[in-house]
């Protein structure tokens, strides 16, 4: 899949937050408390507006602002008493000045002209004054604390100049997004309430910039120190879900989405992923699932949020479930964390919490995420932890009486794509339960060639059903007897089971075990039943595909056609199963050359091929959510 950040217009709705935030400023200053704004956003606003108007009087001419700039920046100020010293009172001013002044071409000719002396100051103010500032006097709180309403403010403002673009900013100035996301990692640890606007600067860059090079000096600061960035930002987040106006009863749904986003925007993200594993190891997904609790479980006038702010609501909610779709993607334990929150009840109540004439556009873009977290879903239906909790969510939405409400509604194709993943979960479990009484009695000592599914009581004499014992080690493997056990311990598991009980990766156990045992030990009593299913109702598709191969047959040196072994690829990630013919010779040739011939897979594929009879036998590769290129490989009768 790819990243998140080549796909810069799917967010585009929430960029317009950033585009007008000069604007949202000056409009605060005349708005009152009428429901357009929460208290949290209206007062962060109308601080900001207030701090500007009063910084600009200071000054009385952009010469003067601009002039104040050209001056090289102090080392090490005193910033215990920063109104003793003029040249930070009037650096700050003269931010402030240009920042107000964002109509005028004179003043973004200014900032372009002298941008090196500018940005000078700009990060002395934010190294020295607020990152290394460890201020003690109620003067030095008072004067960091109006940097951080100003710089925001200035930054959005240099975007209006064309040679001071996002992108050229990112491009011509290196230190500058580096700085800009310390900053904003500072206003996470410290709960300051301006980190909505640092994160509206820092989006912005990093959606109108759209290059790797933007992205590369976030995750420069970022994995400076992953499992602390992940704890404070986690904590944030908890902290602003707790954090309830005692009399609006409202929370703060922009820093909310801010610490939402920059965890979405990491999640699924190889250059980042020690710190994506800490959020979800320290259960960021539970979390998340909160937040999209609090936004789609509760109606007016008990929500969280004033009725201005729906769009916002709407745009939180759509982070929310991008953030788990794209966490689970490939994790089925974060996906079951998820649906043990109530993640399908919350995805159909989306749209009647949201279904306003204004909120259209918005509430398209969200109905599409909750279609892709449905076909994620249908990959993940065949496992024993999965389907089940899809039976009890459609059970709930019952009760709800989702399904009257969304019949003959434009809602109604949400809900047929939640029957069809029902079906498939009941297909599942009906399947399940036919084969697993008698696969449950299967040892997994390969010399045991009894089924032990029943053994005879010596005390009652009835035929009781066999207890199987799993490994204490790996917990991978289970056995009908201590004997079984100790042989296949002597023969082949012990060098699995020191391996198996701390992998480092999925990836690294698998060279060192066949495929089958990465699958939990309930998924694996039936699954290579669930691919001879697979093949069996696919059987006319496969048949088709093997008519149609045009290399179905090579020549043999002395010039008589022979029919090729073929393999099947089946793909259980989408349903209906997609199917794909190739010759084995081609898809060994193909690993070999890709992964070396230590890979697994071609060791594992070419253990299958022997003994396997060219026009008779099929090669099975069977690919399953969960597990990236992993693939569980069998041998099936098939003519062709």
């Amino acid at each position: 899949m790819p990243y998140l950040i080549s796909e810069p217009a799917e967010f585009r709705p929430e960029i317009r937050k950033s585009d007008n935030l000069i604007a949202a400023l000056v409009f605060s200053s005349t708005t009152k408390m009428d429901g357009s704004f929460g208290k949290a956003r209206l007062l962060r606003l109308n601080s900001t507006f207030s701090i500007q108007m009063e910084e600009q009087s200071k000054l009385s001419s952009l010469a003067d602002a601009v002039s104040s700039l050209q001056t090289k920046p102090p080392v090490h100020p005193n910033l215990s008493h920063p109104q003793d010293n003029p040249r930070l009172s009037k650096a700050l001013a003269a931010l402030a000045y240009l920042a107000n002044n964002y109509t005028s071409s004179a003043a973004v000719s200014a900032i372009e002209d002298h941008w090196s002396s500018i940005w000078a100051w700009v990060s002395m103010l934010i190294n020295d004054c607020i990152l290394k500032g460890e201020l003690s006097t109620p003067e030095g709180v008072d004067f960091q604390n109006r940097l951080l309403y100003i710089i925001p403010s200035f930054i959005i403002f240099t975007f209006q100049s064309r040679r001071l673009a996002p992108k050229e900013l990112v491009t011509g100035t290196p230190t500058f997004l580096p700085t800009i996301t310390r900053l904003f990692f500072w206003t996470i640890q410290t709960d300051h309430t301006t980190l909505e606007l640092i994160w509206s600067t820092i989006e912005r860059i990093f959606f109108v910039a759209g290059s790797p090079t933007s992205w590369h000096f976030i995750t420069q600061v970022t994995n400076s120190s992953p499992a602390t960035n992940a704890r404070i930002l986690l904590r944030r987040l908890i902290h602003e879900l707790h954090n309830v106006d005692p009399v609006t009863k409202e929370i703060d749904l922009y820093q909310i989405k801010s610490c939402v986003t920059f965890m979405l925007y990491n999640f699924g993200r190889p250059d980042v992923a020690g710190f994506a594993d800490e959020l979800l190891q320290n259960d960021a997904v539970r979390w998340i699932c909160r937040a999209l609790s609090s936004l789609t479980m509760k109606t007016h006038p008990h929500a969280p949020y004033p009725l201005g702010e729906k769009e916002m609501a709407l745009e939180c909610v759509n982070a929310c479930l991008k953030a788990i779709m794209q966490a689970s993607r490939d994790n089925r334990l974060i996906l079951i964390q998820a649906l043990d929150h109530g993640l399908i009840t919350m995805m159909l109540i989306v749209p009647f919490r949201f279904k306003e004439g204004s909120l259209r556009r918005d509430l398209a873009d969200v109905l599409q995420t909750v279609d892709e977290m449905f076909d994620i879903l249908t990959g993940y239906v065949i496992y024993h932890s999965v389907w089940p909790r899809v039976l009890r969510a459609w059970t709930e939405a019952g009760i709800r009486q989702l399904d009257i409400r969304m019949k003959g509604t434009e809602f109604q194709a949400i809900w047929e794509k939640f029957g069809s993943l029902h079906d498939e979960a009941w297909n599942v479990r009906t399947f399940v339960r036919s084969k697993e009484e008698h696969l449950r009695g299967t040892c997994s000592n390969p010399q045991c060639s009894e089924m032990r599914l029943h053994r005879k009581s010596v005390k009652t004499g009835t035929w009781v059903e066999q207890q199987l014992q799993y490994c204490s080690g790996c917990k991978l493997t289970w056995y009908c007897s201590r004997k079984c056990q100790k042989y296949h311990w002597r023969a082949a598991h012990r060098e699995f089971c020191h391996k198996a009980r701390k992998p480092t990766s999925l990836e690294v156990l698998a060279k060192s075990t066949p495929t089958i045992l990465l699958l939990p030990p309930r998924d694996r009593l039936y699954i290579f039943n669930f691919i001879q299913r697979t093949i069996s109702t696919t059987s006319h598709q496969i048949s088709r595909s093997l008519a149609s191969y045009p290399h179905k047959f090579i020549s043999t040196p002395s010039g008589k056609p022979q029919k090729r072994l073929l393999l099947l690829q089946v793909d259980h990630s989408q349903l209906p199963p997609s199917c794909g013919i190739d010759s084995y010779e081609h898809q060994l040739a193909r690993t070999k050359k890709e992964h070396g011939v230590r890979s697994q897979q071609y060791l594992e594929l070419a253990d299958k091929g022997k003994g396997a009879v060219a026009g008779k036998h099929l090669i099975v590769k069977a690919f399953f959510p969960g597990f990236g290129e992993l693939a569980l490989t069998m041998r099936v009768e098939f003519a062709y």
